[in-house]
């Protein structure tokens, strides 16, 4: 019984167990499926937000991409346009600066060409009149470092005279070290002009003795064929203006740039005279004919050779150029051109500063800000690098202590800088508020109509810049010459201007020189009365106006008795004051409206210019012989001359200067050959 018991209590046990094991491990099969399920609904839900995700990024990356691509494309687009007008304002300065010093060269040319002095030389080409012009020559040198020589070759080739700059310091060239230059082209195509025309040579590099100078010295010369009184050629006269200078000044402002960019000047021929590369300078004259800017940039040299000025952007890079201008010799015009390379105008833009997936990750979480932020930024940069490019170039100007001035032309307002206002008296807090109106009344009246008709005929694109030479009143009210240049560099949709930049320079010391010079070309050196060249100018208007009104005046021919005793005797010098005296004594006897001319040694002419009756010109011829009658004074020694006078009177004794002065010219003769000291009218006019 007990045995039976124990074995049934076993086998329920044993079930029982079994039972408990398999419910457990059902359990543990659901527990273990559930688990793995809800792994795999997890897996499923990132992958379908993986896949809305992308769906819905893409486009919007897409998008963030191309806003991205435009806005950076817009920016560079800005950045261009404030690299060229950065890069034209400092072509102007370097055209500016050149242009002004090749005018200055041909004003010297013109005012040594119509000198008395360079007639007297031709006439007997003594060494008193060789002394004198060569002077001249040296004062003309000592006026600007830009001048290397100035020569006269004769019309076999041989210098006559030639002044050299001596680094700076000026000299007269003795005698035996002048060369003949009969093989130079410069001196065959000025020999060959016709008179008043003017030879420009093409920049190049100077020779001596037939081999290129080292250093090199680059060089513009300057020739005009020599005529004398008779109109015979008699040679040319050189002016060799140094170019180094210019091109030096290139290289300066090359030394201040930091954007990586190059001014470079180059000839008519794409030739350059300023790269940089040394090795690629002058190529024409080095044997180096390939190595021209039309070889390195094919596609965009025929564009600069053709315009004028204007703006290349393609693959290369951007290229801004202008024109150099030699006045009235357009075929040596040269081109000054700023290029900077595509590469380093691409490494400023907004993708290159900013890593491209930086700026789409930042698009992706905030697209609208980012696309504002940044385009904000990109104009901040443009901006700030527009200012620091201004203020490098306000540096350059403040160097060369000139005055600057913008002009609003839709406004009116016009801004200048500190030497601008110092060159007139002013601090610049006093002209705050300055505007072309306060301009205009500043300038003297008779300037200003020649400023306005040059500055209507630069808008409307008939003169490439508006340069004018006027007179501005100073602070304290004395007046001051200024040299005004300037170019529109911005216009309305209309086409008329809107934006003006110029400079100012003052030129009073230069203007002081050239009335100088002026005066000694048309005075009497000795008397300082009027010469032939200046009694010939007005008795010409004389005339004109004797016959638009119907007045009458008369010609007086004056020869001095016994001069050449006094000369003989007692030396020049007492003859020069002798002279010196009788010319103040006939000045003495006539009017302000007339004029006494000094045309020889010891001849002297005069025009009585509005008489009424003969009777008039006789009185004051008579009182000019009894004055220079009367004894003279002469550094402690009495001297005695009497004059033989003839006089003219138009229209009675001819209708032109020719028949007046031979009739004028009878009359004195025969006042000699009638016993001298005496007036002597002249004959009736047939």
């Amino acid at each position: 019984m007990l045995q039976a018991s124990k074995q049934a209590s076993k086998q329920a046990s044993k079930q029982a167990s079994k039972q408990a094991s398999k419910q457990a491990s059902k359990q543990a099969s659901k527990q273990a499926s559930k688990q793995a399920s809800k792994q795999a609904s997890k897996q499923a839900s990132r992958v379908m937000f993986i896949k809305r995700a992308l769906l819905s990024l893409i486009p919007l990356l897409g998008v963030s991409i191309l806003v991205v691509f435009i806005v950076n494309e817009a920016w560079l687009r800005a950045h261009f346009a404030d690299e060229a007008r950065v890069e034209l304002a400092r072509i102007a300065a370097t055209t500016a600066f050149t242009e002004s010093a090749y005018d200055d060269a041909i004003r010297v040319l013109n005012t040594l060409l119509e000198g008395e002095r360079l007639q007297e030389f031709l006439r007997d080409g003594g060494s008193t009149h060789r002394e004198k012009l060569a002077q001249d020559f040296l004062e003309a040198a000592q006026m600007t470092a830009h001048f290397d020589q100035i020569r006269f070759i004769d019309a076999k080739g041989f210098e006559q005279i030639r002044v050299n700059n001596n680094a700076g310091a000026p000299a007269i060239v003795a005698r035996p070290e002048l060369q003949n230059k009969f093989s130079r082209s410069y001196f065959h195509e000025a020999i060959g002009l016709p008179a008043g025309q003017t030879y420009l040579s093409p920049v190049d590099l100077n020779i001596e003795h037939g081999e290129i100078e080292t250093p090199f010295k680059p060089m513009l010369r300057l020739a005009a064929p020599v005529d004398d009184a008779q109109g015979v050629r008699r040679g040319v006269l050189v002016l060799n203006m140094l170019y180094g200078p210019f091109l030096e000044a290139i290289d300066r402002r090359n030394a201040l740039r930091t954007d990586d960019g190059i001014l470079m000047m180059l000839n008519r021929d794409g030739y350059w005279l300023k790269s940089d590369k040394p090795e690629d300078e002058w190529g024409f004259m080095l044997g180096k004919p390939a190595r021209t800017f039309q070889h390195d940039f094919p596609k965009e040299w025929p564009v600069i050779a053709a315009k004028d000025n204007g703006v290349i952007e393609d693959r290369n890079g951007l290229f801004v150029f202008d024109t150099l201008r030699m006045r009235d010799h357009e075929q040596q015009n040269l081109k000054v051109v700023s290029w900077v390379s595509m590469p380093h105008l691409r490494g400023e833009s907004l993708l290159q500063k900013y890593k491209l997936g930086f700026v789409v990750i930042l698009l992706l979480l905030i697209t609208t800000t980012v696309l504002v932020v940044h385009n904000r930024v990109g104009r901040e940069i443009a901006a700030a690098e527009v200012a620091e490019k201004k203020l490098r170039l306000e540096s350059i100007i403040e160097g060369t202590r000139t005055g600057t001035w913008e002009w609003n032309v839709a406004t009116g307002e016009v801004k200048v800088n500190h030497h601008w206002a110092y060159m007139l008296g002013y601090n610049l807090a006093e002209l705050d508020r300055f505007s072309m109106a306060a301009w205009q009344k500043m300038v003297h009246p008779e300037d200003l109509a020649v400023s306005k008709e040059l500055l209507e005929k630069h808008f409307a694109g008939m003169l490439p810049n508006y340069e004018s030479d006027l007179r501005v009143q100073h602070k304290d009210g004395r007046w001051v010459w200024m040299h005004s240049r300037g170019r529109v560099m911005s216009r309305m949709r209309d086409g008329s201007p809107k934006m003006m930049l110029g400079t100012y320079k003052d030129i009073s010391q230069r203007k002081l020189v050239e009335a100088q010079m002026q005066h000694v070309a048309h005075h009497d050196n000795l008397t300082g009365l009027p010469n032939r060249a200046l009694l010939d100018d007005r008795l010409h208007q004389i005339l004109l106006t004797a016959r638009r009104e119907k007045t009458r005046f008369a010609l007086v021919y004056i020869d001095l008795d016994e001069f050449k005793p006094v000369n003989d005797n007692y030396g020049h010098a007492i003859g020069d004051e002798l002279l010196r005296q009788a010319a103040r004594r006939m000045l003495d006897c006539v009017r302000a409206s007339d004029t006494v001319a000094r045309v020889g040694g010891d001849e002297f002419v005069a025009v009585l210019a509005r008489i009424q009756h003969k009777d008039d010109a006789q009185a004051v011829t008579e009182k000019m012989r009894a004055v220079l009658a009367d004894p003279f004074m002469l550094d402690g020694i009495e001297v005695k001359i009497s004059s033989s006078i003839g006089i003219a009177i138009y229209p009675e004794h001819g209708e032109d200067e020719e028949a007046l002065s031979i009739n004028a010219d009878a009359a004195m003769y025969r006042a000699k050959k009638g016993g001298r000291n005496q007036v002597q009218m002249a004959e009736m006019s047939s």
